[in-house]
This record gives structure tokens, sequence and C-alpha cells, in this order.
């Protein structure tokens, strides 16, 4: 009896041991980084994704596996582990949604985070033997998709940016307030001693001219941090330009000359700011959404809709996986999952809502490349966080079609909208000659008073692609 005795006490003590083993390696935790040049709809995201999971008993997720099988057993928020980052007002959010004139949440300032543990029943093997009941904790870093713009600029030395500037600003040569500012800088010898009162406001103007140029339908804009400086607004930092007179630089410059400090407050935000977010950053993220709005740019025109390629392509460059790629070099990031998501889908018709994926992947992945997507599963799709329309039939110009209903965001009255068919490829200049491309900004729907749900467009769809494999 001793003997047995002694056995079952060594078994129960080695089961309380694999059992506290056990209960720390099911405490999952990942990182969800979302991102999206302005206008994207990372606000909308954040709050509808908080909304859809707190109120997941309530909420219509048919493709999100763990509610749908019901395993997802709870979902609550809890205290973020970096007290140096804002947390992200989503309280506000939906209160704003919930007023009689209803507003979308503030757009995406600077960096800023929210944390939910998910309890659930796993349903894989061995897992699902060995406990009823996991955790996962999912903290999600919201900031703006400008300051991924920057990350090529530390391949780059400034004789080099000053002249990828000049190229990039050809398009708006005729611009009063281009014209205004290049005449400014002409009048600088970059041999002379620098005047820091005239190079702060002369890096000012060169701010404004870019919030200008973004107003103008722009996306291919540097520095990021001078469009939203989170932090560093007002620091020497952010006081510097590119000086797009390219035959009047040089390779070397008299200490404390114009050109000398222009060069080493390039390379000092370089290193003090992009190296140190990515650093800071990156190398925590576990997976990445990015959104993409191509309606807006599409109505803009063929520039801006080209510029926006080009900007989505330089943000997307910073998932180059490929063992000699600058990011895999200098911060050895972890992500594995990236989704390229097409927002505002309830600006189309369900029918084109597939196509509008397809367009984004058309922009962002090309022939010559996965681009090194090697060590990333990558997925695109189109979704709307906030659906903000209906859709029914109705007459139009004297025949039955099927269109959307909305409210205008402007005026605030109801309207019925036909957005017409989406290219099937990517249109060239002759098709925006011979087509102009409308969209209309919607206002947000009136939720929360009453304990709606949000409702929203295929968000369960990318919640199970993002989260899906973590809550097995």
């Amino acid at each position: 009896m001793k003997k047995s005795s002694t056995v079952n006490r060594i078994v129960s003590n080695i089961k309380e041991r694999a059992h506290h083993v056990l209960s720390r390696s099911l405490d999952s935790h990942i990182t969800l980084a979302v991102t999206g040049l302005s206008g994207a709809g990372k606000s909308a995201f954040i709050t509808s994704l908080l909304h859809q999971l707190i109120h997941y008993r309530d909420a219509s997720l048919p493709f999100f596996k763990p509610t749908s099988e019901q395993r997802l057993l709870g979902v609550r928020r809890v205290p973020q582990q970096r007290l140096d980052w804002i947390r992200y007002p989503y309280e506000t959010a939906v209160a704003g949604l919930s007023e009689q004139v209803p507003q979308w949440p503030a757009p995406t300032r600077g960096v800023s985070t929210v944390s939910l543990e998910l309890l659930y029943r796993p349903a894989k093997q061995p897992l699902a033997s060995l406990t009823d009941r996991a955790k996962l904790r999912v903290d999600i870093i919201d900031y703006p998709g400008e300051w991924l713009l920057d990350l090529p600029l530390l391949a780059l030395d400034y004789n080099e940016w000053c002249q990828l500037n000049s190229h990039l600003m050809t398009g708006y040569a005729e611009l009063p307030e281009f014209v205004l500012w290049r005449e400014t800088i002409a009048s600088i010898d970059l041999n002379a001693p620098v005047d820091e009162l005239l190079l702060a406001d002369l890096a000012k103007q060169y701010a404004d001219l870019l919030h200008t140029l973004r107003g103008a339908g722009a996306y291919l804009l540097q520095p990021g941090r001078f469009l939203l400086p989170g932090e560093y607004e007002g620091t020497p930092l952010l006081q510097f330009f590119p000086y797009i007179l390219l035959d009047s630089l040089q390779d070397k410059y008299k200490k404390n000359s114009w050109g000398y400090c222009l060069t080493k407050r390039f390379e000092a935000y370089k290193s003090q700011v992009v190296e140190k977010f990515y650093k800071e950053y990156f190398s925590k993220f576990d997976r990445q959404i990015v959104l993409v709005d191509p309606l807006t740019a599409m109505a803009a025109g063929h520039a801006q809709f080209q510029d926006l390629k080009q900007a989505l392509l330089q943000v997307l460059g910073s998932f180059k996986y490929g063992q000699r790629s600058l990011l895999r070099r200098l911060f050895n990031p972890r992500i594995d999952k990236v989704v390229l998501a097409a927002s505002k889908a309830d600006h189309v018709l369900p029918a084109q809502q597939d196509q509008l994926s397809q367009l984004v992947r058309q922009m962002v992945i090309t022939e010559d490349s996965p681009w090194g997507f090697a060590d990333v599963q990558v997925e695109t799709c189109a979704f709307a966080a906030i659906k903000a329309s209906t859709v029914g039939n109705h007459e139009y110009q004297g025949v039955a079609r099927t269109m959307l209903k909305a409210t205008s965001l402007d005026e605030r009255k109801p309207f019925l909208f036909y957005p017409g068919e989406l290219p099937t490829s990517l249109p060239s200049s002759q098709i925006f000659e011979q087509h102009q491309f409308s969209f209309v900004p919607f206002a947000p729907p009136m939720v929360g008073k009453e304990g709606n749900i949000i409702p929203h467009i295929a968000m369960d769809r990318v919640l199970q692609f993002l989260l899906g494999d973590k809550l097995q």
C-alpha cells in the first residue's frame, strides 16, 4: 500500500507539472500589424474587428471557423503591455457611430495598440486531447502606412534621394505651390553657411507641399513623417528637404553649410527615425494586413492610380523576405502572413467584389517577381469593415437594375448609386481617357445604440485568414 501510495503521488506530481507547462504553452500570443495609406480605412477596420470579436455571439461571421463551429468561448479586452504606446480609442469610435449623425472613426495619426484575449476550445490534435480550453492573446498595432514609404530611404544617400524626388515631382511641375517652393530653394547656395531658422521654414514649406500633393491625389510622398510626424513634430529631425536642382549637388560640402546640414539631417532621419521604427516594431509583428483603396485613386485619374500602385510596391517591399532583402538584413522580421485587402467593397456591386480583389492583386503581384514572398503566405481580398450601403433592384434610366442605396457623406441625404463595372485588368491611360470612374464617399451607418452589430462585408474571411489557424 505504501509503495502504491508513493507511485500515485509521483504520478500526480508529474501530471500537475505537465498541466502547468501545458497551461503556459497554451497562453499563445500573436501581434497583428494594421497599415495602409491615408484614407484606406485602418481605423474603421480595427473598430469593426474589435466589435465583431467582442460581440461574437451576435455577429455574422459564418466563415470564421471558431464561431461557426461554436468553439470561441469568450473574448475580453486586456491591458496593453507597452505603456508608452497610445491606447486605440475603440470606445470613442463606437460612440461616434452611435451618434444621431454617425461619424467615421478618427483617422490614424500615429502608433496605437489594443489587446484582446480569446478563449477557445481546440479542434486540432494533439491539443484537443490535452485540454478543452486554450487562450490566444492578440495585440493589434495600428500605424500610418506613410511611414512604410521611408524604408527605401535606407538604401539611398542624400544626393540619390534628391534625384529620386526630382523625378517623382515632374508630374506636378505646373502646380503653383511647387513652382513657388522650387523658386525659393533656387536662391540657396549649398556651400553657404546655413540659416537654421530659414531651414526650418523651408522644411515646413516642403511638408505643406507634400500635403498639397496628397490632396491632388499623389501617394508616393517622402519622407512619410512629414505627412504624419507623430512624436517628432517640430524637431530638427524633420527639418530638411530634397534639393531637386540637381546641377548644384556635390559629393562634399563645407562644414556647417546648407549642403552639409541637409545631408547630415537626412542621415539622422534615416538612423534615428526610420531604422528605429522598424527595429522597434517590425521585429514584433507576426501578421500584417495592408489596406488598399483603389476606387478613390481610379476616380482621381490615371496618374494618381499609377502613383498608388508604385506606393504599394514600395510599402510591400518592406515584406521582401529573400535573404538579400534590406528588411531581412537589418531587422530579421518574423511576419508569416500578409493580407492585401481592398477596402470599401460596399462601394461596388456584390458581383464586382471579386474583381476589386483581383485589381489589387494585379497592382502588386507582377510577372517578374512574386517579389520575395518566399517565406510569407499572401492573401488578397475585398471587404468593407463597416458596410455603409445596401443592395436592391431599382429603376435606372428606365431600366430595372441592381443598385446601391447609401447616405452621402457631404449632404447626409439618402441616394441611389449605380457604380458600374470595374475593368477586368489594370486600366491603361487610354481607358481613363475614354471612361471617367466615379467614387462617392458614403456616410457610416448608425450602430451601437440598441445593441446592433456593425454591418460588414467579408470581415469573417479576413479574421479566418489572420487568426483562424491560431485558434485550431
